[in-house]
């Protein structure tokens, strides 16, 4: 009856039935104080909107996603479906949120979803942080950036940055802070025109994109490549499939495209569904002994 009001002839058909399952991607062993991010973009939510009544007057309301890191840490924001997370680097939203480890050990992380019908769903996945742990912290962001279908606030309870480079003078400097999402979900349009990335750094930097697949699905599905360097301890080999140049002016966001390796492509058009790592390093650009931050997140791309 509402849809009948809301909308022109003929109005939507009637849900049979609803559906809520949170996910997102596994991430694989990290360093402490890399970035991490995570991203909830494979969530079914089927009420992710709708409309209640205060005082008898209509207001919108969206579904919302809550992080819990596992070191006790929490962040919460609004799902995809919210007009609040049209855009990119919205701080409403949590779709794709980041957060750095200190310490070592295996967290559990959790996303919790509760929809406009007031119903609650929740998913958890490990992460492994391995190494010894040095006294420099990585500090992301204060809120999360998100795709643009949106989601929530990330607030991280982390110590700041301390210095992590030095300037011709020998002055201390801050290390970088940067983010990344992955804006390509099409495995077809990221073998065309490369997979699309966001990414947003807080001062001049120089680096390099890294798509990375895992060793054993490489040999299974007979693609070669260059073996990554500098993944943690434990965990599994990766090949790099695809790289691409950062190098900023200044502090800000941009969005490019990682071009697929010719043996990734070739043999990735009869695949329905691959998971990958996004690695993303990069540097001061305008200091002498420049310092490195890395952040790393999965994603998944679908036929």
């Amino acid at each position: 009856n509402l849809a009948a009001e809301r909308l022109t002839f003929p109005g939507v058909f009637c849900m049979p039935g609803i559906s809520l399952e949170p996910e997102f991607n596994a991430i694989s062993p990290v360093e402490p104080n890399e970035i991490v991010g995570f991203d909830a973009g494979d969530s079914i939510i089927t009420l992710n909107a709708g409309v209640h009544y205060v005082a008898g007057k209509p207001e919108p309301t969206y579904a919302k996603m809550k992080w819990n890191f596992g070191d006790g840490t929490e962040t919460e924001g609004y799902a995809p479906g919210s007009p609040k997370c049209e855009a990119p680097w919205l701080t409403e939203c949590a779709e794709s949120v980041y957060h750095t480890y200190t310490k070592p050990g295996t967290y559990t992380v959790t996303l919790t979803v509760k929809d406009v019908g007031g119903n609650v769903d929740s998913v958890s996945h490990e992460i492994t942080v391995v190494g010894t742990p040095e006294e420099a912290v990585v500090t992301p962001p204060a809120s999360s950036t998100s795709s643009p279908s949106g989601s929530s606030p990330s607030v991280v309870t982390s110590p700041p940055p301390v210095p992590g480079g030095t300037t011709a003078s020998g002055a201390t400097v801050p290390l970088p802070v940067a983010t990344a999402y992955v804006l390509s979900h099409s495995l077809k349009t990221a073998l065309s025109k490369g997979v699309a990335v966001r990414y947003q750094v807080n001062e001049q930097v120089a680096g390099h994109f890294e798509v990375l697949l895992g060793q054993k699905t490489a040999k299974h599905l007979k693609i070669h490549g260059s073996m990554a360097t500098g993944l943690p301890a434990g965990s599994e080999p990766e090949v790099i499939i695809g790289t691409a140049l950062v190098v900023t002016l200044k502090g800000g966001g941009s969005t490019t495209h990682v071009i697929l390796t010719k043996s990734a492509t070739s043999h990735l058009r009869h695949v329905k569904k691959l998971p990958l790592s996004l690695r993303l390093t990069v540097r001061n650009a305008a200091v002498h002994d420049p310092a490195t931050a890395v952040v790393v997140s999965a994603f998944t791309l679908k036929v």
